[in-house]
């Protein structure tokens, strides 16, 4: 009933990654392609939530640009992608000037840059940075495994517009040096009139920081001047001594509502911590620390601990005969740890960044 409903939905998937505006309830829906019916009224409503914006792509380049609010440039979303990386992944410093140079950002619309997989050298950073700091309107920056390193994301910090609130950082390579950074740039008042940056959305996954990295951070957390509401710091070596400084950081934090910390090494020790933090913290609803080999009862100790309340031998009894102990706080934001079923303990002891 509707041959080209597949290309619409894959255009919609691509407007729900790239524009932070959309709902997430859409976002959750987009990839669905099972009900005909649903995804022709989910196209409508897309359509009138983007409100006219215009996602452009690669094949975009030659043509005029002034009306994009979003450029996906990433490569997985390339039509040759996996045929040949090394051609169409890697920008050079002139491609990014000539892209900056033109009407991109001159028109103030465009909110949404992705470069997800492009190496990025220290001349094309340099250039990127020097391009950002025309796109005023600029909402969410995606520069996950562009194998940034530390120079290359300082010099980036040095350059994002006030108007960011979405960064993406995963698999860049980055050390305690950039959280340090981070930190700084987030949480600390800048030379002059310039604020911190507001940035929201905040992911640090598949990088190296370890628990120097993660007292920076939650210096971060508890500073007055931060506002990121979702941290994401999956698979990187924060282990027990890491998660405690964090849950330092969320016993004054007053924005953060998502925290993932998988694949972290974290133990019962970490959860601790943890867990004293999150129960001077009223803001947290969705905490992730799956996969760190966390025993049943350090598991129960931290949920009771988000909810606000210490365990008790009620809900350990309940556990051990098969019943619940949810809170409303736990059943609204929805927290997942498969500590129960971890059967091996994960642990992190070493990072590896493969060149493929």
């Amino acid at each position: 009933p509707c041959p080209r409903l597949p290309r619409l939905l894959s255009w919609l998937t691509a407007a729900c990654a790239l524009s932070p505006s959309l709902s997430p309830l859409f976002w959750g829906v987009c990839g669905s392609m099972r009900a005909p019916a649903l995804c022709v009224m989910l196209a409508v409503a897309l359509l009138g939530e983007a409100g006219g914006s215009h996602v452009c792509a690669r094949a975009d380049l030659g043509a005029g640009l002034a009306d994009c609010t979003a450029l996906s440039l990433s490569c997985t979303m390339m039509p040759d992608a996996g045929k040949s990386e090394a051609a169409g992944c890697a920008m050079t410093q002139q491609e990014l000037s000539e892209l900056f140079q033109g009407p991109l950002c001159s028109s103030n619309a465009l909110t949404a840059l992705d470069l997800r997989g492009h190496t990025l050298g220290a001349n094309a950073t340099a250039a990127l940075a020097a391009g950002l700091a025309s796109c005023t309107a600029l909402e969410s920056l995606d520069v996950s495994d562009t194998r940034l390193g530390d120079a290359g994301l300082a010099t980036l910090l040095s350059a994002l517009p006030a108007s960011l609130n979405r960064l993406i950082l995963a698999h860049n390579g980055l050390t305690d040096e950039s959280a340090r950074a981070i930190r700084k740039a987030l949480g600390e008042k800048n030379t002059g009139s310039l604020k911190p940056l507001q940035i929201r959305v905040l992911d640090l996954s598949w990088n190296a920081l370890s628990s120097s990295g993660a007292r920076a951070l939650g210096a971060l957390l508890a500073s007055a001047d931060c506002v990121v509401e979702s941290l994401y710091l999956d698979w990187n070596g924060l282990r027990d001594r890491g998660v405690k400084e964090i849950g330092e950081g969320l016993k004054s934090n007053t924005h953060l509502k998502r925290l993932s910390l998988t694949f972290n090494g974290i133990k019962d020790s970490g959860v601790t911590g943890l867990s004293a933090g999150l129960r001077q913290n009223a803001v947290l609803e969705v905490l992730n620390l799956s996969n760190n080999g966390i025993s049943p009862a350090a598991d129960r100790k931290w949920r009771a601990a988000l909810a606000n309340k210490p365990p008790t031998t009620s809900s350990a009894a309940s556990e051990k005969t098969g019943g619940t102990s949810d809170t409303p706080r736990e059943q609204q934001g929805r927290t997942t740890s498969s500590a129960d079923s971890v059967e091996d303990d994960v642990d992190v002891d070493e990072i590896s960044f493969d060149e493929d």
